[in-house]
């Protein structure tokens, strides 16, 4: 278990980061707040690294409900133009999750962001 740094509620999965230097576990809906979304091939998404790290062919997108509990995954480098909009549509009527629902977030390859 673990302590979200931010609401201090206990959570069994953990979004990983750092503040101060410091290592600080997240739960999902503070970790999403702490980014700013952007663009991306026409769907709004988040990126951790923002600024940071360029984006990479060998990063992937996940699809979070908003629970952040992942929905599906697609890396990059296998990635085509307007398949991000088809993709969470698909998953939105897959699961009855309404599309505006369905978080993308961009994930570095060579950085965890979950425990």
């Amino acid at each position: 278990m673990y302590t979200c740094h931010f609401c201090h509620t206990s959570i069994s999965k953990a979004f990983v980061g750092s503040k101060n230097e410091k290592k600080v576990y997240s739960c999902f809906r503070c970790f999403i707040q702490t980014l700013k979304p952007f663009k991306f091939d026409g769907e709004l998404v988040y990126y951790p690294m923002f600024g940071i790290r360029k984006i990479q062919p060998k990063d992937s997108i996940a699809f979070y409900d908003k629970e952040g509990n992942e929905l599906a995954r697609v890396y990059l480098k296998s990635y085509d133009e307007n398949f991000l909009s088809y993709l969470k549509e698909e998953l939105a009527q897959d699961t009855d999750i309404a599309s505006e629902d369905i978080i993308l977030v961009i994930e570095p390859c060579d950085i965890r962001l979950r425990e």
